[in-house]
């Protein structure tokens, strides 16, 4: 039986875990050469970012009082995040200096088409609940314009002005994403059917056995994700294709595992006001670092 004690990771407190971590490595994308030590700890760090962000959009979206509110607020913030990397990769910003986020993608845009998929995914209407098909596809489309607008590529024209339409994980985001999803949708399948009254399931949910099983669940998923990127990775390693997915870097989001495995399914200490700074904070932190590296790259 699992307690409190050992599932000590509160709702909160991995949105901070995952917060610091992306911190990181945006700091490390802006440093640029990965041959430098430091700037490859930064990045691999920052691996352990999105797993949790996509985990915890999950569980955010299980326990919403209202699905489509926080599908809006996803809107809203890729809408922002579009504008800001409008401005930042815009010609006039990017003279004389060396940063830019070409073709880096919008994480909230891509955050925004997995909680739809989840939302109609889930819903009771079978005819609407497979039109969570149209955003996987949005993905993969954006992924294979992306691949074809690399300059070495060359058949899709670049233009700073997609850069924001672009998702940022591409595909390897939707495997992960659809892996949780799946692992969480069979483990509870395989729940009801085993306790056969829907009174017990519910009890069940609400355990703290329910919360480790179904997390140790999902870890094994990421886990074999991870050695499938590094195996992938070692054998058909081509520099042009490393540039575009980076499948060695990738295989560290195995380090998201304890911390995703300890997760106690309780929310911990909020308000609106840290709700908020949650959303607030990816724009704000990237327009600071944006604006120390391009001031240091202008001497």
């Amino acid at each position: 039986m699992m307690n409190d004690k050992k599932l000590f990771l509160s709702n909160t407190t991995l949105k901070i875990i995952a917060l610091v971590a992306m911190t990181f490595d945006h700091i490390g994308i802006f440093l640029g050469d990965l041959s430098n030590p430091i700037v490859l700890i930064l990045r691999i760090i920052g691996r352990i970012s999105f797993p949790l962000y996509l985990f915890l959009l999950t569980e955010g979206l299980k326990h919403t009082h209202n699905k489509w509110h926080y599908l809006l607020k996803l809107g809203i913030m890729a809408i922002i995040i579009y504008f800001g990397i409008f401005i930042i990769n815009s010609p006039l910003i990017k003279v004389g200096s060396k940063f830019s986020l070409d073709r880096v993608g919008n994480i909230f845009l891509e955050l925004f088409l997995y909680a739809l998929t989840y939302i109609l995914f889930t819903l009771p209407n079978k005819k609407i609940k497979f039109l969570g098909i149209i955003p996987i596809l949005v993905i993969i489309t954006s992924s294979i314009i992306k691949f074809l607008s690399i300059s070495t590529f060359g058949y899709v024209k670049y233009h700073f002005t997609y850069d924001g339409l672009y998702i940022q994980y591409d595909i390897l985001g939707l495997l992960l994403f659809g892996g949780i999803f799946l692992c969480q949708y069979l483990y509870n399948s395989y729940c009801r059917k085993t306790l056969k009254s829907g009174d017990l399931f519910l009890s069940y949910q609400n355990s703290n056995n329910y919360l480790f099983y179904k997390d140790i669940f999902i870890s094994f998923y990421i886990v074999l994700l991870s050695i499938i990127f590094y195996v992938v990775e070692k054998v058909t390693f081509n520099q042009f294709i490393n540039s575009f997915i980076n499948l060695g870097m990738t295989s560290y989001i195995i380090l998201s595992i304890p911390f995703i495995i300890l997760y106690n399914g309780k929310l911990g200490y909020t308000n609106k006001i840290i709700k908020n700074a949650f959303y607030l904070y990816y724009p704000i932190h990237i327009v600071i670092i944006f604006l120390i590296f391009y001031l240091i790259s202008l001497k």
